[in-house]
């Protein structure tokens, strides 16, 4: 959205809390490799077992005592390269101040790379204080002009839509709509972007 021919003229991301940002690996494979992997019997399978132990091996930094050691190396590495990657006016907010591990790690798409363009605005430490018809308004009292507005405040698994609490035209909510609905439309949800109680509004990728 905030490159290439169709960016936008603005986006203004309000941020509470940052999340610890990993780098994403994104290997080439030559093409010994996809020789390898196409011909030999086994190394699709020895490959993918190789990158199954990799991952399971981070499980043991969860240990309360005994992966402390692996959770610092994650936090230096990761502090590394947030600091590395993102505009010095935001690196203090970007790196965490909660113990990795705690919420789940994010790996990079890109995000700290969009924060160096002119057209993206990270706002850390002046948050919404409401919405209005032109946009939303600051603590501060500063007014921004928005055509569209994302809500992405997190969720809980078996709420709808928590903590928004939207009403149709009926007076019910989304969230007891679906929880009434039984078992079937409940499934059927994650599917869906309309929702009958509110005809006009639409739900992405949830």
């Amino acid at each position: 959205m905030s490159a290439g021919p169709s960016r936008v003229k603005k986006i203004t991301q309000f941020s509470r809390q940052a999340h610890w940002l990993s780098e994403r690996p994104n290997p080439e494979y030559s093409s010994g490799f996809q020789f390898l992997m196409r011909w030999l019997p086994g190394a699709q399978l020895l490959y993918r077992v190789s990158l199954f132990l990799t991952q399971e091996k981070d499980f043991a930094g969860f240990k309360t005592e005994r992966g402390e050691s692996l959770r610092n190396n994650w936090t230096s590495v990761t502090t590394d390269y947030i600091r590395k990657n993102s505009p010095a006016k935001y690196r203090d907010f970007l790196v965490p101040k909660t113990v990795i591990g705690c919420k789940r790690r994010v790996m990079d798409t890109n995000y700290l790379t969009c924060l160096h363009r002119d057209n993206v605005e990270l706002v850390h430490d002046d948050p919404i204080d409401h919405v209005t018809e032109r946009g939303i308004v600051t603590k501060s009292g500063r007014e921004i002009y928005a055509d569209a507005i994302v809500l992405a405040n997190g969720f809980e698994t078996q709420k709808p839509l928590f903590p928004m609490e939207i009403r149709g035209e009926s007076g019910q909510t989304i969230s007891d709509h679906v929880m009434s609905s039984g078992k079937n439309s409940q499934m059927a949800r994650q599917k869906r972007t309309l929702v009958p109680v509110c005809r006009d509004f639409r739900i992405s990728s949830y």
